[in-house]
């Protein structure tokens, strides 16, 4: 048969990079192969023949698409459909598509995934842009986050057979800093090797067991709780709240907020406000003054000027450092010794100084006596119970095994009772114990002190000057 439109004949073997579609007319047939630009689709449209009997043949398309160079699979069954509804009904039909590729599939960048802190970006965001919003404390072996490894793309077939190369994603570039360690899989797991703070600079990712906030402790960073320590250049404004597993060190000073340190707390300035503030240490303290707050602390404290009107619980030594080192108002407890230039005032203020035994001892008693209050409670409802059973005539089978519960319970209600009492009588006795503890007054003791030492009080009820306040050996205070 012969070929109409010659010129048009541009087959894909030789012009596969054409934008437009390229097509191959079969006029005397009735048939034009169309190939895709992409060359990743072929279609035929089918229109009336030019031959004599005007029917197109499914096995002359089938052969020209041979010849084409298709390499994909042919769809045979489509085009049959096709041919007998074209044959049957002379209706033009165009875009009938019977073979196609495969495009490639892209690969997929690696990318970091941060896993620890209370926003995290996730794999929407695409590319770590290396910004962490907010402070963030890890633990020592704490997950940071995970580098994800790319992803090669797959290679795709155009319709003539040939190779369409994928393009692979390409790694994810993270270098890794200090104290972080990995655990490398197909997503390699970055960890923290230390308690501390982490660190995103420049793609280096780091942890450090130092936080330094070069401001004050305010709105613009909030509160802070971590594994570390930190240090405030400087102060810690009215309403926030620090919880540091270790060492907290302030530069300026503290107002109404509450410091709480697994270690040692260091406050340059002063410890001041309205009575709502609060300090924790698991370690020793160093305050230049506090004036009107809370501290408790389970090593020693050490203060430059004055403590007034505040509440001071010390499990060790409470030492003032130098002359305006002096305790004014409030009530001051210390387990070991207390060393000051002076207490009190010459107004007669309420002064409790008081040493001897680890403050905890005293939680430990109110709350043995608020537990041993409510089960006197509990115990006086069972008995009322009891009674009310016992002045039945009949009881049934429910009604007995209520009367054994409650006489079970009024048993262990009993022992509670009896293991609350015994502990809390031999706090007292360690309470009373000599301990060797001592107040040692460097100047002036105004009269209204009351000291203090293993429970035994000495009221001073006028001037005295530089006094060492301890026990005798008949465990009553000596002043020496």
């Amino acid at each position: 048969m012969e070929k109409l439109n010659n010129e048009k004949i541009n087959t894909a073997q030789t012009e596969k990079k054409k934008e437009s579609n390229s097509e191959i007319i079969f006029a005397e047939d009735g048939f034009s192969i169309l190939i895709a630009a992409n060359q990743l689709s072929v279609a035929v449209n089918l229109f009336a023949p030019q031959n004599e009997n005007g029917q197109i043949m499914f096995s002359k398309i089938k052969s020209e698409l041979i010849n084409a160079g298709i390499k994909t699979e042919i769809q045979d069954e489509v085009i049959k459909s096709a041919v007998v509804q074209f044959n049957n009904d002379k209706i033009p039909v165009s875009g009938i598509v019977v073979s196609v590729g495969a495009d490639n599939q892209k690969g997929k960048d690696g990318w970091f995934e941060l896993l620890c802190g209370d926003k995290l970006n996730n794999e929407s965001k695409g590319k770590f842009d290396g910004k962490i919003d907010g402070i963030i404390s890890l633990k020592q072996d704490d997950l940071i986050g995970a580098i994800h490894m790319p992803l090669n793309g797959k290679d795709g077939m155009d319709v003539f057979g040939k190779i369409i190369p994928a393009e692979h994603g390409k790694k994810y570039e993270i270098s890794l800093g200090e104290n972080v360690y990995t655990k490398e899989k197909i997503i390699i797991s970055i960890y923290s090797s230390i308690d501390g703070f982490l660190n995103i600079k420049s793609n280096i990712i780091s942890v450090t067991e130092l936080l330094t906030i070069y401001e004050d402790i305010d709105y613009r960073c909030g509160n802070i709780i971590g594994y570390g320590s930190i240090k405030v250049l400087g102060n810690v404004m009215n309403g926030y709240y620090l919880n540091l597993k270790n060492n907290i060190d302030v530069g300026g000073y503290v107002g109404d907020s509450e410091l709480v340190a697994g270690n040692n707390i260091k406050i340059l300035g002063g410890f001041m406000g309205a009575g709502s503030g609060k300090i924790k240490a698991g370690g020793n303290i160093d305050v230049k003054f506090v004036q009107d707050q809370q501290i408790y602390c389970r090593g020693s404290l050490n203060f430059i000027r004055e403590i007034v009107h505040s509440k001071i619980y010390v499990k060790d030594n409470i030492t003032g450092k130098g002359n305006h080192a002096s305790i004014i108002g409030g009530y001051t407890v210390a387990g070991k010794g207390i060393e000051i230039y002076s207490c009190g005032n010459e107004y007669g203020l309420n002064t409790i100084i008081e040493a001897g035994y680890d403050y905890e001892i005293k939680d430990i008693l109110l709350r043995n006596r608020t537990k041993i209050n409510e089960l006197k409670k509990e115990l006086k409802k069972i008995d009322k119970d009891i009674f009310g059973y016992t002045e039945m005539k009949r009881l049934n089978e429910a009604m007995y095994k209520k009367l054994k519960l409650l006489a079970d319970r009024h048993k262990e209600i009993i022992d509670d009772m009896k293991k609350l009492n015994d502990e809390n009588k031999e706090l007292i006795q360690a309470v009373r114990k000599y301990s060797g503890a001592y107040v040692k007054i460097l100047n002036t003791i105004y009269p209204g002190t009351k000291i203090t030492i293993n429970r035994k009080s000495f009221l001073v009820k006028e001037k005295l000057f530089s006094k060492t306040f301890q026990l005798s050996e008949d465990k009553e205070i000596i002043l020496v």
